[in-house]
């Protein structure tokens, strides 16, 4: 018989958040070792985010970059934050698995703490890598490749036509074209010609 007291108050979160794997299912009953974390109180002042960021992005990605964090628990909230840590070696995200992808361990700084975060939350996070002024873009489903030329298929008097486009900058879901388009453009998000073959 024992009775535990905090050294402060706060959220008790059990075992320890830090851990990844290998965490104990605290309950009445249980087998405890020396040195065993079965309670962690954490310091809810100065949250942190940690994330695994995937190798292919580490080459766009650096400290001081700004993001923005949307709680999946809080849907419409947005805080914002910069990247301060990224770790110089990566890893692999499943730690007994050398075929696993690489990942390197990143931290966010919040900009500005809030008593609506807390410990443990799943956050979607929004990196800004660059910003470009005045960019004409498309979506990327519309811009394809054939031997290192790029081209989309725009909406013309006659019907779609092919155009080569120089591009610049893209993310997972536009594409900057530097040259080949105007604004006010119309381009198709697929093949045109291909789906009209389909369809026969």
């Amino acid at each position: 018989m024992m009775k535990w007291y905090a050294p402060e108050d706060g959220v008790v979160i059990y075992g320890d958040p830090d851990r990844r794997w290998g965490n104990i299912d605290v309950k009445l009953g249980i087998e405890v070792g020396r040195g065993q974390v079965l309670i962690t109180i954490p310091e809810m002042s100065n949250l942190v985010v940690d994330f695994d960021l995937p190798e292919q992005f580490r080459s766009k990605v650096q400290v001081g970059n700004k993001a923005t964090i949307t709680p999946d628990s809080l849907p419409g909230e947005k805080f914002d934050a910069t990247i301060s840590h990224i770790a110089t070696l990566p890893v692999n995200m499943v730690q007994w698995d050398s075929a696993s992808p690489k990942i390197y361990k990143t931290k966010l700084k919040l900009e500005k703490q809030s008593p609506r975060l807390v410990n443990g939350m799943s956050v979607q996070i929004h990196v800004v890598t660059k910003i470009i002024p005045k960019v004409l873009f498309v979506p990327i489903e519309a811009v394809f490749e054939d031997n290192d030329r790029f081209f989309v298929y725009r909406s013309g008097g006659s019907g779609p036509e092919e155009v080569t486009v120089i591009i610049g900058e893209s993310n997972d879901n536009f594409v900057q074209i530097k040259s080949g388009l105007k604004e006010d453009d119309i381009v198709y998000l697929y093949r045109p010609y291909q789906k009209n073959q389909d369809a026969k």
